[in-house]
């Protein structure tokens, strides 16, 4: 299935980028990958520097990185780890084993952010569980007059946070190591505070695509009823926040009833966003005075 072969010509390359096109398309189809075309035309461009449809020769060496990339791949490695990179919010945002990957439907909680302080000069902004960065940077992107502290709990998220700041060229964002499940020392001084927590109910983990269960189980698991990360943020959070500020959180399918009911109890002015499947996926709300 992998194997597929590869002629070395005479002059040291490694053979017709089309022939080997189609041979990586065919492995991943055999393999199950449900967007096994798309899929193979990132990894050979990607791998081999040339184009799907261009009759161009590919060495050999390059052919070889292709087919480990494949290999990983086929193995339930997620592509965004294989290629080291995924698109956000229109943002090239690294991505690396050991932090959770970015997903589209997590653009709509950049897009409340952004609503919430379109009217604040210089807001200063809090994003929690930060994992890559992409939301915080993706808010620094767009708000080059705020200041964005994107917080984790882990060395490695933090690191790859990073590197997506200076990759993106947001000097306005920058790292701070918190605990989400912990009481802030200090009142906190925010216009804005955003989190993408954990929020998989512990017992469905186990049921998740193999290709999530290679990200890091602390990113995924919210606890017993999911919701572990929303409580803190009402306990331990929400009484530390200026009057006025705002908070817009991403929440699962199946608990966002109750992430709504519990931060009525806590904020006003709070809306539910649908993402394009229908879904709720983000609740904003503001602290009254």
């Amino acid at each position: 299935m992998l194997d597929f072969t590869v002629k070395i010509s005479d002059n040291g390359n490694g053979g017709n980028g089309q022939k080997i096109f189609r041979k990586a398309r065919e492995a991943l189809q055999n393999a199950g990958i449900e967007n096994f075309e798309p899929e193979a035309r990132w990894l050979f461009e990607h791998f081999t520097g040339a184009r799907t449809f261009d009759p161009v020769e590919i060495p050999a060496d390059k052919a070889e990185t292709l087919r480990s990339a494949l290999k990983r791949r086929i193995s339930g490695e997620p592509l965004q780890y294989i290629l080291g990179e995924c698109e956000f919010y229109s943002l090239r945002i690294l991505c690396e084993p050991g932090v959770l990957i970015p997903r589209p439907d997590t653009e709509l909680l950049v897009d409340m952010a952004l609503e919430r302080i379109k009217d604040v000069k210089n807001p200063r902004v809090l994003d929690l569980c930060a994992g890559t960065g992409c939301v915080a940077v993706a808010i620094a992107k767009n708000r080059p007059d705020a200041c964005v502290r994107a917080a984790d709990l882990f060395e490695k998220p933090l690191e790859v946070c990073r590197k997506n700041i200076d990759k993106n060229g947001t000097d306005n964002c920058r790292v701070i190591k918190l605990d989400v499940l912990c009481k802030p020392e200090r009142p906190l001084d925010f216009d804005l505070i955003t989190a993408n927590p954990p929020y998989i109910k512990t017992s469905d983990l186990a049921g998740l695509q193999r290709e999530v269960l290679a990200e890091p189980q602390e990113a995924l698991d919210g606890g017993a009823d999911g919701l572990v990360f929303y409580r803190s943020l009402c306990e331990n959070f929400l009484p530390l926040i200026k009057p006025g500020a705002a908070l817009a959180v991403e929440v699962g399918h199946d608990t966002a009833d109750e992430v709504f009911n519990m931060l009525c109890k806590h904020l006003g002015n709070v809306n539910r966003q649908k993402d394009l499947s229908g879904i709720v996926r983000v609740i904003s709300g503001k602290i009254m005075n």
